[in-house]
Protein backbone atom coordinates (compact mmCIF):
# COMPACT_ATOMS: atom_id res chain seq x y z
CA UNK A 1 0.00 0.00 0.00
CA UNK A 2 1.64 3.24 -1.06
CA UNK A 3 2.40 6.11 1.97
CA UNK A 4 -0.91 8.25 1.08
CA UNK A 5 -3.22 5.00 1.48
CA UNK A 6 -1.20 3.72 4.85
CA UNK A 7 -2.09 7.19 6.47
CA UNK A 8 -5.58 7.35 5.19
CA UNK A 9 -6.28 3.96 6.69
CA UNK A 10 -4.42 4.71 9.68
CA UNK A 11 -6.32 8.00 10.63
CA UNK A 12 -9.79 6.08 9.58
CA UNK A 13 -9.24 3.45 11.85
CA UNK A 14 -8.77 5.90 14.81
CA UNK A 15 -11.27 7.86 14.03
CA UNK A 16 -13.67 4.80 13.64
CA UNK A 17 -12.03 3.37 16.98
CA UNK A 18 -12.49 6.83 18.80
CA UNK A 19 -16.30 7.65 17.27
CA UNK A 20 -17.92 3.82 17.07
CA UNK A 21 -17.04 1.82 19.45
CA UNK A 22 -19.42 -1.33 18.11
CA UNK A 23 -18.02 -1.47 14.68
CA UNK A 24 -14.97 -4.33 14.96
CA UNK A 25 -12.09 -3.52 12.43
CA UNK A 26 -10.03 -5.84 10.28
CA UNK A 27 -7.08 -5.02 8.17
CA UNK A 28 -6.46 -7.18 5.47
CA UNK A 29 -2.88 -8.08 4.31
CA UNK A 30 -1.82 -5.62 1.81
CA UNK A 31 -1.40 -7.87 -1.62
CA UNK A 32 2.27 -7.03 -2.07
CA UNK A 33 3.61 -8.87 0.99
CA UNK A 34 3.64 -11.76 -0.82
CA UNK A 35 5.36 -13.28 1.96
CA UNK A 36 2.08 -14.14 3.65
CA UNK A 37 -0.13 -15.34 0.09
CA UNK A 38 0.02 -18.68 0.98
CA UNK A 39 -1.48 -18.16 4.15
CA UNK A 40 -5.08 -17.17 2.68
CA UNK A 41 -3.91 -13.62 2.04
CA UNK A 42 -6.24 -13.11 -1.77
CA UNK A 43 -4.96 -10.21 -4.52
CA UNK A 44 -7.37 -7.45 -4.86
CA UNK A 45 -8.99 -8.20 -1.21
CA UNK A 46 -10.27 -4.91 0.05
CA UNK A 47 -7.91 -2.62 2.48
CA UNK A 48 -10.60 -3.32 5.65
CA UNK A 49 -13.30 -5.03 6.97
CA UNK A 50 -15.62 -3.44 9.20
CA UNK A 51 -18.30 -5.55 11.43
CA UNK A 52 -21.13 -4.30 13.38
CA UNK A 53 -24.77 -5.40 14.41
CA UNK A 54 -28.31 -3.71 13.52
CA UNK A 55 -31.15 -5.59 14.62
CA UNK A 56 -29.29 -8.77 15.66
CA UNK A 57 -27.74 -9.21 11.95
CA UNK A 58 -24.32 -8.65 11.72
CA UNK A 59 -23.39 -6.57 8.58
CA UNK A 60 -19.64 -7.07 7.22
CA UNK A 61 -18.64 -4.07 4.69
CA UNK A 62 -15.56 -4.47 2.75
CA UNK A 63 -14.19 -1.06 1.54
CA UNK A 64 -11.42 -0.09 -0.03
CA UNK A 65 -9.12 2.73 0.47
CA UNK A 66 -7.76 5.16 -2.19
CA UNK A 67 -6.20 8.56 -2.62
CA UNK A 68 -8.75 11.15 -3.99
CA UNK A 69 -7.52 10.32 -7.85
CA UNK A 70 -6.67 6.77 -7.26
CA UNK A 71 -7.09 3.74 -9.31
CA UNK A 72 -8.27 0.18 -8.76
CA UNK A 73 -5.69 -2.13 -9.81
CA UNK A 74 -7.06 -4.90 -11.84
CA UNK A 75 -6.95 -7.66 -9.24
CA UNK A 76 -9.01 -5.22 -7.17
CA UNK A 77 -11.52 -5.05 -9.92
CA UNK A 78 -11.78 -8.82 -10.68
CA UNK A 79 -12.20 -8.79 -6.71
CA UNK A 80 -15.31 -6.39 -6.85
CA UNK A 81 -16.79 -7.80 -9.62
CA UNK A 82 -16.77 -11.55 -7.75
CA UNK A 83 -18.25 -9.28 -4.55
CA UNK A 84 -21.56 -11.23 -4.20
CA UNK A 85 -24.16 -8.79 -2.38
CA UNK A 86 -26.65 -9.70 0.46
CA UNK A 87 -28.65 -8.35 2.60
CA UNK A 88 -26.10 -8.28 5.52
CA UNK A 89 -22.99 -7.89 3.25
CA UNK A 90 -21.52 -5.11 1.48
CA UNK A 91 -18.89 -3.26 -0.70
CA UNK A 92 -17.61 0.11 -1.40
CA UNK A 93 -14.39 2.02 -2.41
CA UNK A 94 -13.62 5.36 -0.77
CA UNK A 95 -11.76 8.05 -2.44
CA UNK A 96 -9.72 9.84 0.48
CA UNK A 97 -10.07 10.03 4.20
CA UNK A 98 -13.08 12.21 3.79
CA UNK A 99 -14.98 9.89 1.30
CA UNK A 100 -14.45 7.32 4.09
CA UNK A 101 -15.99 9.49 6.97
CA UNK A 102 -19.30 10.53 4.65
CA UNK A 103 -19.49 6.78 3.73
CA UNK A 104 -19.56 5.54 7.44
CA UNK A 105 -21.59 8.01 8.85
CA UNK A 106 -24.17 7.12 5.73
CA UNK A 107 -24.39 3.91 7.05
CA UNK A 108 -23.99 3.71 10.55
CA UNK A 109 -25.54 7.00 11.77
CA UNK A 110 -29.03 6.58 9.46
CA UNK A 111 -28.54 2.96 9.17
CA UNK A 112 -28.46 2.83 5.40
CA UNK A 113 -26.71 0.44 3.67
CA UNK A 114 -23.88 1.18 1.93
CA UNK A 115 -23.70 1.59 -1.79
CA UNK A 116 -21.98 -0.77 -3.85
CA UNK A 117 -19.32 1.34 -5.36
CA UNK A 118 -16.42 -0.06 -7.69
Amino acid sequence: MKRAETAIQKALVAWIGENYLQVRIHATLNETNYMNMDMGSEKGIPDLLLFWHVDDVEHIWYLELKTKDGKLRKSQKEWASRFKKASNNHYAVAYGFSHAKELICNVLLNKKQPINVA
